[in-house]
C-alpha cells in the first residue's frame, strides 16, 4: 500500500494508510475501521465506535548508537 494521510474538508482524519501494514478509515461520524497486518501476513481487524480526539504525524527517529 502507498502510505497516505487523508483529511476531510474540516481537517479531520478520513483515512490513514501505512506501508507497514496499518489502515485506519472513518466509516461514519464516530465509526472507524482499523486493520493491522502482522509480519507473517495475518491481520487484526478492529471496528471502533468513538471520536478521535487528537492525531499527529511523526518522522522516523534514528536510534541512539551509544549503548
Amino acid at each position: 500500500m502507498t502510505p497516505r494521510l487523508e483529511l476531510d474538508r474540516k481537517g479531520q482524519i478520513d483515512e490513514v494508510v501505512s506501508d507497514g501494514g496499518g489502515h485506519l478509515e472513518r466509516l461514519d461520524k464516530d465509526r472507524w475501521f482499523l486493520n493491522l497486518v502482522n509480519a507473517d501476513g495475518s491481520s487484526v481487524a478492529v471496528w471502533i465506535a468513538g471520536k478521535v480526539t487528537m492525531f499527529e504525524t511523526r518522522d522516523d527517529v534514528a536510534k541512539d548508537p551509544t549503548p
